[in-house]
């Protein structure tokens, strides 16, 4: 069972706070009853312990750049086990409280996709490595050795990124506060501007959103994920139903993060050749841990996979058109959302495309 140290009820309030907006949020709060029992009778199996200090405490684990954190621990038989720390209200600066239940549900977040994850715990193999889910992100091993290869783990800032903004959609849906900010919101505008807690990882978050719109297979223009979840409904694995009955993820990127992170590898390499998920990952989650230490991120590096993804929206929206599952308006609807956020990420990141940039884009899309 999993044990627990906290200062005040405000800290106890916050660790079944935490749990509770992401239950609702991640299965919704309709018949969601068995799911969610199911859930906490695996936390508390698998993780260890919950730990709210007061505000400040330098331990081990936590100082001035990592407020909370979740990891995974040693347990009993070297079984591993996962543990929550994170500074708590305990003379914490009344400014302060808002970052603290964001950072709550943040590291609760963490630790309920990770175990999501070991439920869906399926490996592929391919060219000796076997790749798995774990910890939300896919764990790389030598097939014969079982030794870690390669970057040893990958996804790591979609993972991260994806963090905040789940729980950000946790807050202004099942919080106290009233808000405004929508959960369309959260992944059409920019996450700041939408009023919400800003991290260390919040210079991301366009990105994830853009990839988000890309692996949407969403085409009717009245689609809102607010609504759904207004009707009592999770927006992560939701299904719907395209032309010819078709039944697929609502979106296959929001699934993956949560439940199966292979499936977003699947989906995105069906498109862009074998191995192409992990090669961006690689990529962006190198970039990720520079921006992490240094606070930069050159603009070619955003440019680079600003230019990248629309590839891969394009090939599968007309891959969809052509064997009927969207109609010509659908897929217009579609580019359209993804456009838009493409184009707002040009102005954020200072990545200009020029013009023969973006015909070129064009040129490419036009060839799928």
């Amino acid at each position: 069972m999993t044990k627990f140290l906290y200062q005040s009820q405000d800290d106890l309030k916050l660790i079944e706070n935490s749990f509770s907006y992401l239950m609702k949020m991640i299965f919704g709060t309709n018949n969601n009853v068995k799911r969610a029992s199911n859930l906490r009778e695996l936390f508390a199996q698998k993780v260890e312990d919950i730990k709210i200090y007061p505000w400040g405490t330098i331990t081990e684990n936590l100082n001035s750049s990592t407020p909370g954190i979740c990891k995974y621990v040693s347990g009993k038989n070297s079984d591993k086990r996962i543990s929550i720390e994170m500074w708590g209200y305990t003379n914490a600066p009344k400014n302060k409280h808002k970052f603290i239940e964001h950072e709550g549900v943040h590291e609760f977040c963490h630790a309920i996709v990770n175990l999501l994850s070991l439920v869906n715990s399926q490996k592929v193999v391919k060219k000796g490595v076997v790749r798995k889910n774990f910890a939300g992100l896919i764990r790389e091993s030598d097939e014969k050795t079982g030794n870690l290869v390669e970057n040893h783990y990958y996804g790591k800032m979609f993972n991260e990124t994806m963090m905040d903004i789940i729980s950000a959609m946790a807050i202004n849906n099942f919080g106290p506060s009233i808000t405004d900010t929508t959960t369309d919101n959260l992944i059409y505008k920019n996450y700041v501007a939408s009023g919400n807690q800003k991290t260390g990882y919040t210079f991301f978050t366009s990105i994830t959103r853009l990839m988000i719109t890309a692996f949407s297979n969403i085409g009717f223009s009245n689609f809102n994920y607010q609504k759904i979840v207004d009707k009592g409904y999770g927006i992560f694995d939701l299904n719907v139903e395209l032309s010819n009955d078709v039944i697929v993820r609502a979106n296959d990127f929001l699934y993956g993060i949560v439940f199966d992170p292979l499936h977003i590898e699947k989906e995105f390499d069906k498109y862009m050749g074998e191995d192409a998920w992990r090669t961006v990952c690689h990529a962006i989650d190198s970039w990720f841990i520079n921006y992490i230490k240094t606070g930069k991120l050159p603009a070619e590096n955003v440019k680079l996979i600003m230019d990248y993804i629309p590839d891969f929206c394009n090939k599968k929206m007309a891959d969809y058109e052509r064997r009927g599952l969207l109609t010509e308006s659908e897929r217009i609807n579609m580019a359209g959302k993804f456009n838009r956020i493409w184009n707002s990420m040009q102005k954020e990141y200072g990545a200009y495309f020029s013009k023969a940039d973006i015909d070129e884009i064009y040129k490419r899309a036009r060839k799928y």
